[in-house]
């Protein structure tokens, strides 16, 4: 649609993460670092310092496991912040971002489920 000066205007739609359930959210502060991310970003967890970062199934750092789902967006890049993420629920796969087949195990381990 037009906007002012004949700018056009985008409408952004959040994208629903959890499922209808009796089971979860759970949901925690996390702090995060890299980014930035958009929620629904699939979460590993460094090992060393605590702090969550994109799932990376390659690293070696901990961030190898998928552990968690960010629930807002968060940009970590210049400083770490916090945020909310998902540990526990029913997720709407479709809606998650950086997820591969050894990260929905790591999540499904962890107590998520999958629609």
């Amino acid at each position: 649609m037009a906007g002012l000066l004949g700018t056009t205007e985008a409408v952004l739609q959040r994208k629903t993460l959890f499922a209808q359930s009796n089971y979860g959210p759970v949901q925690q502060d996390g702090v995060i670092t890299g980014g930035p991310y958009l929620r629904g970003q699939v979460l590993g967890l460094i090992t060393a310092n605590g702090q969550y970062t994109a799932y990376n199934n390659a690293a070696v750092d901990g961030t190898e496991v998928a552990a968690a789902v960010l629930i807002e967006d968060a940009d970590g890049s210049v400083a770490v912040v916090n945020a909310e993420v998902g540990v526990v629920g029913v997720l709407i796969e479709a809606n998650l971002i950086g997820l591969d087949a050894a990260g929905k195990v790591d999540l499904s381990a962890a107590g998520f489920f999958f629609k």
